[in-house]
């Protein structure tokens, strides 16, 4: 249903470039209820912009009921993200 194919999203700074994303590939199936966990910094966040359309990816695929969906904008995009409470 959703799939990210060798994601790779970098920001850059000044002279910085950060590394979020390398390589992540991830299939998320119909009727799957996926959490995303990890340290501050991992790319959980930015994962999840990359899917709801808000930033694209420097390179790899993000693939929606088999269609690239890459530079379709948020709006026309049929995915919602629900955010966790940091307090729980």
């Amino acid at each position: 249903m959703l799939e990210l194919k060798n994601i790779t999203k970098n920001y850059t700074t000044g002279d910085t470039t950060v590394e979020a994303l390398k390589g992540v590939s991830i299939k998320f199936r119909k009727n799957e209820f996926v959490s995303i966990l990890g340290p501050s910094g991992c790319g959980k966040t930015t994962t999840l912009r990359l899917i709801a359309g808000f930033l694209e990816p420097d390179s790899g695929d993000v693939v929606f009921e088999g269609e690239k969906i890459n530079g379709v904008p948020a709006f026309k995009r049929q995915v919602n993200t629900i955010f966790q409470r940091y307090a729980l």
